[in-house]
């Protein structure tokens, strides 16, 4: 048996990269993969790979991790679809690395959001739908979160992590 048989699994950025890959991957293991990027050719395009391969993806929407509606309306398709949300992977979108003497204020907030606040719209969005069943969020953050200008995003992302795993998905409240 395939060990993600039946579950559904809500992956951002599934037009390419990471998004793709676990997609892919994901599905291979048997979930029911809801996806969705910027870029919504690309995603579909994932679909169609997911579905030739024999898997099951719900057709994926225009998503923006850092609108809350967006994220929000993209995890209510996955319950209305599938019925609930058994995995997150929540991964901030890939982001420049800017030296901080030439960043700016809004190059640095569009950095934190376009990393940190992607993370946790999407964990805020599916919260209360895993706490129906044994859901999962798997954060993402990079490698080296001590080195160049994404460091304080990944950082913030792994202090999130630690959030969501000392609360679980069973303290929250629908």
């Amino acid at each position: 048996m395939r060990r993600l048989e039946g579950k559904v699994a809500l992956i951002p950025g599934t037009g390419s990269g990471l998004g793709r890959a676990a997609a892919l991957r994901f599905a291979a293991e048997g979930a029911l993969v809801v996806g969705g990027d910027t870029d919504h050719a690309l995603a579909s395009e994932t679909q169609r790979l997911i579905g030739r391969e024999g898997g099951i993806a719900l057709h994926p929407r225009k998503l923006d991790v850092t609108d809350p509606g967006s994220v929000r309306a993209w995890a209510q398709e996955a319950v209305d679809a599938f019925g609930g949300i058994d995995v997150l992977l929540a991964h901030p979108p890939v982001a420049r690395d800017i030296p901080v003497e030439e960043q700016s204020f809004d190059d640095h907030t569009a950095m934190i959001r376009g990393q940190w606040d992607a993370v946790w719209w999407c964990a805020k969005a599916v919260w209360p739908h895993l706490a129906l069943g044994d859901g999962r969020v798997v954060t993402v953050a990079s490698a080296d979160p001590v080195a160049g200008s994404q460091a304080a995003a990944a950082a913030g992302v792994a202090a999130l992590s630690r959030q969501l795993a000392a609360e679980g998905p069973r303290s929250a409240s629908v």
